[in-house]
């Protein structure tokens, strides 16, 4: 950390209470993640989601590091070393030349150096000699605890789709679950996982997380409406546009489950999302629902989203479709119950009545 903290200047200082590193002003933080103005300063500022991307990768390619699982075959050659062992996996998983590939290689790197050759560390991780030496080993290595605390929340935007190598791993995190300690940051179980179970999607559209996103996406053909209806509507409701991007990727959703997607973005007022329903053939003018339903254009003229109601309109959405059965509204009663005059203007200039 020390080394770590002198590259850094006086930027940054340790609040010894804590033992947390914080800026020394907020200024600080400001200035590195605003707007580049300048562009011989653009070295010094920070993409944060690139940032995360690096941190992703770097955490995935740690974990499968071979001494963290504990199920190895026995044999393995002696001549190998460790260094030249945690080298190669490094190299193997990460573009060479990239910073995640170097911070990598420089997180795997023991803190003392170790004579022990590479079949006593596997033999270590498999569980050939006692739990304790086992757990001694693995403290050794200072970057585990945040790798496997973190690792979920470094990869929650899509891996870049052409890193195969870095799917490959992360699909050994879970899928495989070559090492299960790496899901305990993770409020299902690896059961939950292979089952796609409820639980688990809703995390998934909680959280935003477009790469296990992906990975269920490719790896079950057969998702169930039901699976699918949790995924789209949930990333429609809170306006997650590339985890929308994502799901409709599978080839089993119906048009119903399309329809429901684009009323509840509607209704939360996410023109994006819209957009792309709209482009993957969502009927503008579905039914709604027989009790509390709405169309699309009745949810956006009820939450007063002017710019949803425009775009529902250009794609010739009915300005007067009928209301629900049980507590329905027409697009112009509930831009009206609502208070939204701006909605109730140009819903009357479409020929609302």
């Amino acid at each position: 950390m020390k080394k770590a903290l002198a590259c850094c200047g006086n930027l940054v200082f340790i609040e010894e209470e804590q033992q947390t590193v914080q800026f020394t002003h907020r200024s600080v933080k400001q200035y590195l993640l605003s707007d580049i103005v300048q562009k011989s300063l653009a070295k010094y500022f920070i993409d944060l989601r690139k940032a995360d991307e690096v941190a992703g990768a770097v955490c995935v390619t740690y974990l499968n590091f071979p001494v963290f699982i504990r199920q190895l075959a026995r044999k393995v050659d002696n001549s190998i070393s460790t260094t030249d062992f945690t080298t190669t996996v490094v190299k193997n998983n990460l573009p060479l030349g990239k910073s995640s590939n170097k911070i990598a290689l420089h997180l795997l790197k023991r803190r003392a150096k170790s004579d022990k050759s590479i079949h006593h560390l596997l033999q270590n991780a498999a569980g050939d000699i006692h739990v304790n030496r086992q757990q001694n080993s693995l403290e050794d290595y200072a970057f585990l605890p945040y790798a496997k605390e973190f690792w979920l929340e470094h990869t929650q935007q899509e891996i870049d789709p052409n890193s195969t190598k870095l799917w490959r791993l992360l699909r050994n995190l879970i899928v495989e679950a070559r090492w299960r300690d790496t899901l305990s940051s993770a409020p299902w179980t690896l059961e939950d996982w292979e089952s796609h179970a409820t639980n688990v999607l809703e995390w998934i559209v909680e959280q935003n997380h477009c790469s296990l996103a992906r990975l269920i996406i490719i790896s079950d053909v057969e998702l169930t409406q039901e699976k699918l209806r949790i995924l789209i509507n949930g990333a429609a409701t809170r306006g997650h546009t590339r985890l929308i991007g994502i799901s409709l990727g599978s080839e089993n959703v119906s048009q119903n489950t399309l329809d429901l997607g684009l009323q509840a973005a509607a209704g939360g007022g996410h023109v994006d999302v819209v957009e792309r329903l709209l482009q993957a053939k969502a009927e503008v003018n579905a039914a709604a629902a027989a009790y509390h339903g709405r169309t699309a254009l009745q949810a956006a003229a009820e939450g007063g989203h002017v710019d949803v109601v425009e775009r529902l309109l250009q794609a010739k959405a009915e300005v007067n479709a009928a209301a629900a059965y049980d507590h329905g509204r027409t697009a112009l009663q509930a831009a009206a119950e609502s208070g939204h005059v701006d909605v109730v203007e140009r819903l009357r200039i479409a020929g609302a009545k």
